[in-house]
């Protein structure tokens, strides 16, 4: 009798393992998208001269600058970034609000 419900318990241990294994083992299928969805994304970069770097949407020409291409886009839309020259090396700060 002892037996049995060993035996019982390991078998519906068993099935209960395969059944996990089983699904874990399927694959997902990603979620299904429309064409319309690669329109969204809009192409933008920051623009940079000398002494400014401008967000700039649509089609921006040129390189990304090698001090740039970590920066995200700007914190709010009246950002941009202004070279300060100072003692020592020059820095890049993102400045808010004045144009």
């Amino acid at each position: 009798m002892k037996s049995a419900i060993v035996c019982a318990a390991a078998l519906l241990g068993a099935l209960t393992l395969g059944t996990v294994s089983a699904s874990a083992a399927s694959p997902i299928s990603p979620p299904a998208t429309s064409a319309s969805a690669g329109s969204l994304v809009e192409q933008a970069a920051w623009v940079c001269g000398p002494n400014r770097c401008n967000w700039v949407t649509g089609r921006p020409r040129g390189p990304v600058p090698p001090w740039a291409r970590g920066w995200g886009p700007p914190r709010r839309a009246n950002c941009y970034w202004v070279r300060q020259s100072r003692p020592g090396p020059d820095r890049w700060v993102q400045v808010c609000g004045r144009r």
